[in-house]
This record gives structure tokens, sequence and C-alpha cells, in this order.
């Protein structure tokens, strides 16, 4: 990246940490102000307590301190809920708060990073008419820039701008116009710190809370159905779980079906299980938004896909087994989103997840040893949707990315391509994730295909 975009992502970085501090500073005023020590001291000494009262109040609410209504999160549940009242009143009122201002200062300018990093589509229709929405503060506008059909936007190049810019856009709508879990999920895009779904044990001791433990509940088998399995899906294939599962996927297509793998492994000779979650199709002529729906990258947690999946889970993996996830494009996702669910740590050991092609940027997993391996064509549109490339992947995370003009989208999304790529390009990140996966290597014992349904 040249010096002048790491400094451009560099401010944008500053001002999203400078909008946290305020948050916080703003979340601890108002959990003061809603504590029933604080309201009994109050009482206790009203001549000293009143003074301080009055001064938490203005630093919290008055143009020159944070501009914000109290909205305590935790404190006497009365002042809790009035608080939240009249959080939503100033925000239908159009009232922001200075956190929130500079939150969306933040991602104005990520969507201005977005554009910068390739220059040459400045002056692109679609990219054009972005950058002036962003600037004119239009939020509906410059979400309708992005709802345009794929086809609409002129070269494949300019996806390269689109598509990052689809998360932070999103953000921002979130943030300004949306409910408690939408501007949490847009807090989590400024900030680029993910959603950890632990707890303080699992914190602490790295492990899932013993007390979580529990057997698989039996849902209805309406939305999942176990169907026999082609003799391509079980029969020949390529050695390693890495080419082996990649080319599975491929016979598998789009057609709503997922395949788990039992291996005994020829290291300990240990049954371990594959699990293999395809993509889904986006429509030739879809929007960004409409790409971001069918790969997964918006509504987590707790898409159909990611239920359906776990249900399906339930039928055939024992409990405490060791599991190796690997996803494609929205079958990446579902992949992450399990390892971040609580239920599936509880139930199984989710050691490994290969994400090829997703949009997965702002998801951690439940259980801090599950090692999370990315696998990104630079010229794949699809990972941008979730912001990848506009933050950095989590420290502990492999990830693996090159770039391979030869095909644009939505080609350089297909698993052929990224097959290819793999073999051609970089065979030695292939033999890496391989080697990672060496544990899941060894003789097929059973393949079990199941069908899913969204409802």
């Amino acid at each position: 990246m040249p010096d002048a975009l790491i400094s451009r992502a560099s401010t944008a970085r500053e001002v999203a940490e400078a909008a946290e501090a305020v948050r916080t500073a703003g979340r601890e005023a108002s959990a003061v102000l809603a504590d029933p020590a604080f309201a009994a001291s109050l009482l206790r000494s009203p001549r000293t307590g009143g003074p301080a009262v009055r001064a938490v109040a203005r630093a919290l609410t008055e143009r020159e301190g944070l501009a914000q209504v109290p909205e305590p999160e935790r404190g006497w549940r009365p002042l809790v809920w009035a608080g939240r009242a009249a959080a939503w009143l100033a925000r239908r009122t159009g009232r922001r708060g200075l956190a929130t201002e500079v939150a969306v200062s933040s991602l104005k300018l990520r969507v201005a990073l977005c554009a910068a990093s390739h220059p040459e589509l400045r002056e692109n229709p679609a990219v054009r008419a972005l950058l002036d929405a962003v600037a004119d503060d239009d939020r509906p506008r410059a979400a309708g820039v992005l709802a345009r059909p794929v086809r609409d936007h002129g070269t494949g190049d300019a996806l390269a701008v689109l598509a990052p810019a689809h998360a932070v856009v999103r953000a921002w709508r979130q943030l300004l116009d949306g409910g408690p879990g939408a501007r949490r999920d847009a807090w989590s895009v400024v900030t680029g710190r993910p959603g950890a779904r632990r707890d303080a044990w699992s914190v602490v001791t790295g492990r899932p809370h013993p007390a979580r433990r529990r057997r698989w509940r039996w849902l209805p088998a309406s939305r999942v159905r176990r169907v026999p399995a082609d003799p391509a899906l079980t029969t020949g294939g390529r050695s390693g779980p890495l080419p082996g599962g990649l080319e599975t996927l491929e016979v598998l297509g789009a057609d709503g079906r997922i395949v788990v793998r039992r291996i005994t492994s020829g290291r300990d000779g240990v049954e371990r299980y594959v699990v293999l979650l395809p993509d889904r199709p986006a429509g030739a002529a879809a929007g960004l938004h409409d790409l971001a729906a069918a790969a997964g990258a918006a509504g987590r947690p707790g898409s159909a896909y990611t239920r359906a999946a776990y249900r399906a889970l339930g039928h055939v993996l024992p409990e405490d087994a060791e599991v190796a996830l690997i996803g494609h494009g929205a079958g990446g996702v579902a992949a992450v989103d399990l390892a971040g669910m609580p239920e599936a740590n509880d139930a199984w050991q989710l050691t490994h997840v290969v994400a090829v092609g997703a949009p997965v940027a702002l998801v951690l997993p439940y259980d801090p040893r599950t090692q999370v391996i990315t696998l990104v064509n630079e010229h794949d549109v699809v990972p941008r949707l979730g912001g990848d490339g506009l933050l950095p992947a989590p420290a502990d995370w492999v990830e693996i990315r090159w770039t391979d003009p030869s095909y644009t989208f939505p080609l350089s999304h297909s698993l052929a391509a990224y097959v290819q790529n793999l073999d051609r390009l970089v065979p030695e990140e292939r033999d890496r994730v391989d080697a990672l996966l060496a544990d899941y290597t060894g003789a097929v014992a059973e393949t079990a295909v199941f069908r899913l349904f969204d409802r």
C-alpha cells in the first residue's frame, strides 16, 4: 500500500479510536448517573452531591461536552429505561452525540479511502455518485448507488471500490437509523473489533464455561433432510483436506446441500469430522446489497444458513467430536458463524475454520483456540463486502491473499478460479493449509449429505 494510503488509513483508524474513547466516556458517565450508590450518596450529602450530579450531567449532555442523552446500560432499572427512551427520542429528532459524529467521520474517511486506492476510477459514474452522496451526507442516496445491479456499475474494477464501501455505508446507516442491535454491529465496523461472543470464564481460562455444556436439543427436522450421497461425493478425489474439500464443494454446487465426512486420521487413528459448506447463488444482475445478503455478509449472526447447518450437524456429530469447517463464500461465513456460536462450541471441538472467498472480517470464534484460515483472491469482490481489506485481520488468524488479474468478477469468485490459483500461483500456501489440517488427513469412513431449507 502506498505511503499516502497508509497515512489516510492511519487517520481513519485514529478517528475511530477517538470515537470509541468518547463512547466509552459517555457510557461510564451514564452509568454513574444511574448507579443506586451514587443516588444514595446524593441523599446523604445533598449539598456536595448536587453540584457533582450537575457537573456529570453537563459534561454528558452539553454541546461543549459529549453532547449525548444519558443512556445507561446498567444501574437502577427505571433510570435505565428512562435513558433508553430519551435516547430513542433524541435519535428520532436527529440529535447526534459527539461519539456518533466522530464515528461517522471515520466511516466517511473509509469511503474516501476506498476510492483513493483506485484513483483511476474516481470518474466512474457509480464511484462518483457514491462520493457525492457521502459528501452531501445523503445516506439513502449512497445506499441507492450500492443497490444498483452489478452490471450497471461499469467496469468490473469499479466493484473493487464499491464492494468494501458497501459495509461502510451500511454501518453508517445502522449507526444513525438502526436499532440497538444494528448500532452494535455498526460500532464493530467502526472500531474494527469484532463482537467476541465469549464470557469472562472463556477469556480467562481459554475454554467454554463448564455450566454452558449441554446435550443437543433436537429441533424440527423440516429445516434439514439427510439425502443420499452421490458417488462423486464418496469416491475418488484429490488427496489433502483442502484440495479434496474444494473439489467436493465444486461437485456440490450451490443447490442447498452440505457434506459431513468422518475421517480416520492417518496420524493417530482418531475419528474426526470435516464439514463442507458451499456458496449460495446470488443472481447475475444482483446489486451489492443482494450479493452481501447471498454471501451472508448482511444480517449476521444467526442467518438461516448457519441455523440450518447447526441443526444438520446435530444429526451426525457425536458430542465432543473434533471438527474442521471448510466453506466457500456464504459457506465460509456460515463456518465462521458456527465457530462463534456458544451452542456449537459446547457440543463439539471446532478446531479449524477455512473460509474461501468469504466476507468474514468482523467475526471472532467463541473458543480462542479455534484456528481461522482465510483464502482471498484480491480480484474477488465478495470478501470485500464485509469490509475486508479496510481493517487488519486478527493477529492469530492465518490470512492468505494473492492477486490474479486473469479473472474478473464473478469468475474471480468461482471455486474453479480458487483451485487454479492455489495450484498454480500459491501452491506453497495450499500445502501450508494442508499441514495445518494434518489431523484431518486419512481414510474417509463415512460421508453424510444434508439438504438445508431456509424455512
